[in-house]
């Protein structure tokens, strides 16, 4: 099966249209086990499971159910344990004085009318302040968190490339502390989400939030920039989620999207949300700009499975080589490293960035992109290698 007939396929399961199953109905058993483990990858079980139609009951086998019902309600346990962990947290913090601000998904439960916990939450990610950070792991630490990397080193003037990322001993739960937040070659921004943010308290967690409009400007820098939109459907049903609110300011969303130079990319997202949302008056501007690529090839991306290597296949070598004129080709990566600081799993983050543009370009044997990722990655290496002596 193809990569376009099961994101065209995709796109009807996330509108809930009736074709998803007369469709569904004409796979083979094969064909059928590749959509399933495809809606597994992308974290959309609730999707096919809230399905309003009793017929998907007869068109999947009772195995291929199970296996939806257990990932989804072992994705559900995570979003429990994980906002649970956060108002512990939160508290705490509050308890010391100890200024913070709760991004991305996890800050999407503050900002909106989210039931019960339909949007999962696979981490906490926590902004604090640098000098700061000793104190937040020790807050960690108390709540079961493992800060064992973290724990041995003099952090007071380390200069910190990977965001401490901690994980709790029941291995359900995830902190993402971030120090800093910059969106493309802005410099920080931490201040104004800082000073923007506010205390609420919801049916689900009570804390302090990034704005709604810092939330949307952060989410769509991290699916659509840094994640160079290959990160799966749920950033586009978090796109949807903001463009379907009405509180959102946008004419500060505009005046954000330019000042980092981000218009561009929700240019490329309109193209897609609009066939799952009416895009308000405030931004029918921006949905009429030039996209990178067609809404087809857009829609291929977006509701592809996330880091999905599939979109560099013999099959989309006309998509693979856009992207990499518009996004990979323009990204820098800076190293500088204090003696006596370790950076610490950096490598395996490294690599992990760069796995999705391997595989098959190597096997395409495309060797002026080859020969370009070559460079680039030797000397990531080499900076990584000669710089800090642990």
């Amino acid at each position: 099966m193809k990569l376009n007939k099961l994101t065209q396929l995709i796109k009807l399961l996330l509108l809930k249209d009736i074709n998803f199953v007369s469709i569904c109905k004409k796979l083979n058993n094969q064909e059928k086990k590749i959509v399933i483990n495809y809606v597994v990858d992308s974290k959309i079980e609730d999707q096919v499971l809230n399905f309003p139609s009793d017929k998907l009951k007869n068109i999947f086998s009772d195995k291929q159910l199970d296996a939806l019902n257990y990932y989804q309600k072992k994705r559900q346990l995570k979003t429990i344990e994980n906002l649970r962990f956060a108002n512990l947290i939160a508290k705490d913090l509050e308890e010391k004085n100890i200024r913070y601000v709760f991004l991305k998904g996890i800050s999407q439960y503050g900002n909106g009318k989210i039931k019960n916990y339909e949007r999962n939450i696979f981490d906490i990610d926590l902004l604090v302040d640098k000098d700061k950070l000793t104190d937040v792991l020790q807050v960690c630490k108390k709540n079961g968190f493992q800060i064992e990397d973290w724990n041995n080193n003099d952090l007071s003037d380390a200069v910190i490339f990977t965001n401490p990322t901690i994980k709790h001993s029941d291995g359900f739960s995830m902190i993402d502390i971030h120090l800093d937040i910059s969106f493309k070659n802005s410099c920080s921004n931490s201040n104004q989400i800082f000073n923007k943010a506010f205390k609420t308290k919801t049916k689900q967690i009570e804390g302090t939030f990034c704005s709604l409009e810092d939330l949307f400007i952060h989410t769509l820098y991290h699916g659509a920039c840094k994640g160079v939109f290959n990160v799966g459907p749920i950033f586009l049903l978090d796109m949807v989620r903001f463009i379907e609110n009405k509180k959102v300011n946008w004419h500060k969303v505009k005046q954000d999207l330019k000042a980092f130079d981000l218009e561009q990319y929700l240019i490329d997202v309109l193209q897609v949300a609009k066939h799952f949302v009416d895009l308000p008056n405030e931004i029918q501007d921006l949905y009429k700009g030039r996209p990178t690529l067609q809404s087809d090839d857009m829609l291929m991306i977006m509701l592809g499975q996330p880091n999905n290597i599939n979109l560099f296949s013999k099959d989309n070598e006309r998509i693979s080589q856009k992207i990499f004129n518009k996004f990979f080709s323009k990204k820098t990566f800076l190293f500088h490293s204090k003696d006596n600081f370790k950076i610490i799993k950096y490598l395996k983050s490294l690599m992990r960035s760069f796995r999705l543009f391997f595989i098959k370009i190597f096997r395409n044997k495309r060797s002026h992109e080859l020969m370009h990722l070559r460079k680039n990655y030797s000397d990531l290496v080499k900076g990584l290698i000669s710089k800090p002596k642990s």
